[in-house]
């Protein structure tokens, strides 16, 4: 995270931003969602497959 000071009459405000490295890590988090998600879904659609025979 790293806090950027803007121009504005209220100093107390601060914005924030993601840094290069915090980007990376939000982007390996959201893989290993999506990939446990994908792995879920899969094992759901092969449990239904399997029980209608």
């Amino acid at each position: 995270m790293k806090k950027i000071r803007g121009e504005r009459q209220d100093l107390r405000l601060v914005d924030i931003a993601i840094t290069a490295d915090g980007q990376k890590v939000y982007e390996q988090i959201i893989a290993e969602v999506t990939a446990d998600k994908l792995d879920e879904r899969m094992l759901t659609n092969l449990t239904s497959v399997n029980q209608v025979d």
